[in-house]
């Protein structure tokens, strides 16, 4: 399990070069929250309450100013960056940022499949080729050659998320995937979600301020407010209920 306790972030902002004040952001506020393996557990919430933060903070990326961050019992950041690699994974809003630019799909894959030959872990799936990797989440390899500015949204984020599995994690963050991507792109991705989670038994964490999508897509659904999770059915019902995704 990859288990979030009590979670607190405060950031401190400078009011300016020359004012030589600062200014606390609490941006997490006792966030707790779970994430079981072979499940899709949603979160949900408006723009700028913490669930990008979050997500930083449970691949050990970035530290919390209070509280720990489990993996499987053991703090996270007792575990080496490879180690977390292996074990944690993360795909980001903006498929065109997750990239180098001037590099091709090819070489980028590569790059991880290089770092799969380092770790000492039993995998399941036999991948050695980028081809092979590609395979699993149905793009064409013909994309190989290509550079990320020449795809398509939905190819580039199936790369991404090619990229996020080679390491065969046990958990997956998925923050905002699908937000750039049209409505027809959108249910291939939840469909390669599913058929991942269900291949491979990863437990993921999809996030979004979509609370239709999330319901959608979730076993479980978090919701999250100004920095700290809301348990309100009531509320829950009446973000459901409504035409317009949160924003």
């Amino acid at each position: 399990m990859l288990e979030a306790r009590e979670i607190k972030k405060v950031y401190t902002v400078e009011r300016g070069i020359f004012s030589g004040s600062s200014f606390k952001v609490y941006a997490l506020e006792g966030v707790s929250i779970k994430v079981e393996k072979e499940r899709i557990t949603g979160l949900v919430g408006p723009s700028g309450c913490g669930k990008s933060t979050l997500a930083r903070i449970l691949t050990g990326v970035e530290k919390p100013t209070e509280g720990m961050v489990l993996l499987d019992e053991k703090n996270i950041l007792n575990y080496s960056p490879i180690e977390r690699a292996s074990k944690v994974s993360i795909v980001f809003q903006d498929p065109y940022s997750s990239l180098n630019p001037k590099l091709s799909i090819e070489y980028q894959i590569k790059e991880v499949l290089t770092l799969r030959k380092k770790i000492k872990k039993n995998f399941r799936f036999k991948i050695e080729k980028p081809e092979e990797l590609l395979d699993f989440v149905k793009v064409s390899s013909r994309v190989l050659s290509s550079k990320p500015y020449q795809l398509s949204g939905g190819e580039l984020q199936r790369v991404i998320i090619a990229r996020a599995i080679a390491l065969e994690p046990d958990y997956l963050l998925l923050d905002e995937p699908t937000s750039s991507l049209d409505v027809s792109i959108q249910s291939q991705i939840i469909y390669l979600l599913q058929e991942l989670k269900n291949l491979t038994g990863m437990g993921m964490l999809f996030i979004s301020h979509d609370i239709n999508l999330v319901d959608c897509i979730s076993d479980k659904v978090v919701l999250m407010k100004d920095g700290r999770i809301v348990e309100d059915e009531d509320y829950f019902k009446k973000l459901l209920n409504s035409t317009i995704s949160l924003t």
